[in-house]
């Protein structure tokens, strides 16, 4: 969605006029930095300056400072307008809300993407590795693979079979096809790979 000076606030402006969270240049939406006890250090976003999305990225990074990786979730548009607003009785934007509301869904997808990947390392490359000689590994291999993915998301594995991920303890408020984006963020390259589908119970 593209930007319209004359319909935001002057707060949200100061985003694309000061962009201290973006970098130029990134292969994905989101940079994330977190130590050891899963708390993100730094976020940037590689996000088109002339797009809404820009704003919406810049403060989810902000925000996500200092927070536990599953605590992205928590952030909700209200935050985020409220605290762009110019003034407590003006809103920020006048667009589409549901469609900002989808906007800051994708990218927490991608930043706890992103996030969970960093916390993973080196771990993330064995799990894409393994995921792309899928057929070759037997069903306990698939359920030992699918655990220590969905314990690095925060989710209760129930079972791995083919190519469906049976899991609970998902976030609030992200549908199955958000969930199947997720790990397709952390097994950057997946696009490569047949999709997981998650199913979350």
């Amino acid at each position: 969605m593209k930007v319209n000076l004359n319909s935001i606030s002057n707060r949200a402006q100061s985003f694309l006029k000061n962009p201290s969270f973006y970098k130029a240049g990134l292969l994905s939406d989101f940079v994330v930095t977190v130590d050891g006890n899963d708390k993100i250090l730094t976020a940037f976003h590689g996000k088109n300056a002339d797009d809404v999305d820009f704003i919406i990225a810049s403060v989810l990074a902000k925000f996500s400072e200092n927070r536990k990786i599953l605590d992205i979730w928590k952030i909700n548009f209200r935050e985020i307008e409220s605290f762009l607003r110019d003034e407590n009785h003006l809103p920020a934007f006048t667009e589409n809300i549901p469609e900002l509301e989808q906007i800051l869904n994708s990218n927490k997808i991608s930043l706890v993407g992103s996030a969970v990947k960093a916390k993973l390392g080196t771990e993330a490359e064995n799990l894409f590795s393994l995921r792309e000689n899928w057929n070759q590994l037997s069903l306990a291999a698939k359920n030992q693979w699918a655990q220590k993915l969905s314990a690095a998301l925060g989710w209760e594995l129930i079972l791995c079979e083919d190519e469906v991920l049976t899991v609970t303890s998902t976030p609030s408020g992200v549908d199955e096809a958000g969930l199947s984006i997720l790990i397709s963020t952390v097994l950057s390259g997946a696009e490569t790979l047949p999709p997981m589908k998650v199913v979350a119970v």
